[in-house]
């Protein structure tokens, strides 16, 4: 689609975010994240553990041992999102999204600070939208959303659920797009509500100028990514 806007002023954004995977040792990790957690507390004071469990079955019986892997936090104002979750780290803004650039320049805040304490090799650079998309009840999906399975002629047509996720190759630069859809629970009268996520990843290798521009990049592949993927009457309800 030509001459798309770089900025909707009705995005149906519910999540954006953008992440790093990072090199760390176990043993220096958990020191690395307590004192992070610290640093950015008055900002994000709402944190909470994000633990793993694991159960062994034996002949006597299980036994379970729950790990904390990460922690998650919150802004005051409920809207941003900052996640430590083992070698991952993760900044998101929810509903209402903003722009871009507020959501970078969070990002790279909170990393930096984070990346104060021990520099870290960063290994893996994302950037992942997702959007709810509301379609009127009875209409051709096809007529608004172009990536969507397609029923086979001869089968009912009355689709009550579906889950998508294809795992696509980005050439330049060389990355993979995770494109993943389904039918959300029903939520506006008159319409089917169906999530569209755009996840892009990016390995960082020595090839990498970089990553900072590497996230602008990926951010004018994901805008054009969504446009490629709705038709201009759907892209209407959004400028």
């Amino acid at each position: 689609m030509a001459n798309e806007p770089t900025h909707l002023r009705k995005a149906p954004i519910v999540e954006a975010m953008i992440a790093f995977d990072f090199v760390a040792t176990p043993d220096k990790l958990d020191g690395l994240r307590d004192s992070f957690l610290k640093q950015i507390e008055s900002d994000y004071p709402n944190q909470s553990p994000i633990a793993r469990a694991e159960v062994n079955f034996t002949p006597g019986g299980s036994t379970g041992t729950t790990t904390v892997v990460g922690s998650r936090c919150v802004s005051r104002d409920g809207k941003s999102v900052c996640t430590i979750s083992g070698n991952s780290f993760l900044c998101s803004r929810l509903q209402p999204y903003e722009n871009w650039e507020k959501l970078r320049s969070e990002f790279r805040r909170l990393w930096e600070t984070f990346n104060e304490l021990e520099t870290l090799k960063v290994t893996k650079a994302a950037v992942r939208y997702i959007n709810k998309i509301f379609i009127p009840v009875g209409s051709e999906i096809f007529d608004y959303v172009y990536t969507y399975p397609k029923l086979a002629p001869g089968l009912p047509d009355a689709l009550y659920s579906s889950f998508v996720r294809l795992e696509i190759i980005i050439p330049d630069p060389q990355g993979t797009l995770i494109v993943t859809e389904g039918v959300l629970a029903p939520e506006k009268p008159g319409f089917v509500a169906i999530a569209l996520d755009h996840d892009l990843q990016f390995p960082i290798n020595e090839q990498t100028e970089d990553v900072w521009n590497l996230l602008a990049r990926a951010r004018q592949l994901k805008n054009q990514y969504f446009f490629a993927s709705i038709s201009s009457e759907l892209l209407k309800e959004y400028i």
